[in-house]
């Protein structure tokens, strides 16, 4: 439901901006435990991004509704940063040299 509504807040009919922002606002305002807020944030910053930020001030104004006691900077970076991945034994071949490969993995069996 939040996807469909979101882009509606950007609409050039004012009257259906409008009626979604106070939507939100309310939404906002009303909800507890934050999960909810969460997700409409998110979706509207996808919005924001994809519209190159070319969006109605009435969209922005809606998020100073949010009740925001503190932001969790670590936690975000931490769940968009990549995840550090360890190479396996065929990997770890492609970054050696042609004599390097041959020096580990030739003399051994040659033994």
């Amino acid at each position: 439901m939040v996807v469909v509504l979101v882009p509606l807040m950007n609409d050039p009919d004012k009257q259906m901006s409008e009626m979604c922002c106070d939507a939100f606002r309310k939404l906002f305002q009303q909800d507890k435990e934050g999960g909810a807020s969460l997700a409409t944030v998110r979706v509207i910053s996808a919005l924001v991004k994809r519209l190159n930020y070319n969006v109605r001030p009435e969209l922005l104004r809606t998020l100073l509704s949010l009740r925001i006691k503190e932001v969790q900077m670590k936690k975000d970076v931490e769940d968009t940063a990549p995840k550090k991945k360890f190479m396996n034994n065929k990997e770890k071949r492609k970054h050696l040299s042609r004599m390097q490969r041959k020096v580990k993995f030739m003399l051994p069996d040659a033994c």
